[in-house]
């Protein structure tokens, strides 16, 4: 590799969700085991999303789960966006489209932007016509681009 060639550069992997409950058909549900905080690894403006689940029953293929974002503290830092809800779509950053089978899952996002302003909390929104069962997991890895060595 040639010096100053732009190289993709990862930041720590955070555990938004390391074992979620089961999201009905239609639901959203929190990744509530951390937030992306401006203090991790600030200065990296993408995130890489990496989610995993299973059905007890195959969804249709092709069917979104779609990942949305909630930024926290948005006015003089204590007012925060809406929550993601059925009929109260947050931001939508990212959509994985699901396989017909009941067995593990798993999907990587392309680099999506993270806000450094504000910390976020992310939400699945199951677009399939079938429950993801409990024990999903979500993470999120900042990454950032430079030049190599």
């Amino acid at each position: 590799m040639a010096t100053d060639d732009l190289v993709e550069v990862a930041g720590t992997t955070l555990t938004l969700e390391a074992n979620g409950g089961a999201t009905t058909a239609g639901s959203f549900t929190q990744a509530n085991d951390d937030t992306v905080a401006t203090a991790d690894d600030a200065g990296f403006p993408f995130m890489r999303l990496v989610l995993e689940c299973t059905f007890g029953t195959a969804p249709t293929a092709g069917t979104p789960i779609n990942i949305h974002k909630r930024a926290l503290n948005i006015i003089d830092t204590t007012d925060d966006e809406t929550t993601p809800a059925s009929g109260v779509y947050g931001s939508r950053i990212y959509s994985f489209h699901v396989a017909n089978t009941t067995s593990a899952q798993r999907w990587v996002s392309d680099p999506v932007p993270r806000n450094s302003t504000h910390e976020l909390e992310l939400y699945i929104e199951n677009g399939t016509n079938q429950t993801i069962s409990a024990g999903w997991k979500l993470t999120a890895t900042p990454i950032t681009y430079g030049p190599s060595a």
